[in-house]
């Protein structure tokens, strides 16, 4: 898992992001070690393969943005989208989209 910063404190309160590890071998207990070291501050979570499926996430470091009614608003690929997120969270906080 690559190092992860929340950039936009203004939305910590309106929208909740979540780091999900895609290996499943992995468990919580080192997803949250790398929580720690790296002082993330979003909590990190393990899904079971029907979770990523439904997500349709294969690949690491797919990013993906669920608003309250579980629709996905957005993705991006490895690589992709690093500065799309104001708008991604605005959007999420404002209720866009839904």
């Amino acid at each position: 898992m690559r190092r992860l910063k929340l950039d936009y404190p203004e939305f910590s309160k309106s929208v909740d992001l979540y780091a999900i590890g895609q290996d499943l071998t992995e468990g919580i207990g080192k997803l949250e070690d790398h929580r720690a070291k790296e002082e993330l501050p979003f909590p990190v979570a393990v899904v079971d393969n029907n979770v990523l499926r439904s997500l349709e996430i294969i690949r690491q470091s797919t990013k993906v943005a669920v608003d309250h009614n579980g629709v996905i608003t957005y993705r991006a690929g490895l690589g992709e989208g690093e500065g799309d997120w104001p708008k991604v969270f605005a959007d999420l906080a404002s209720g866009a989209g839904s």
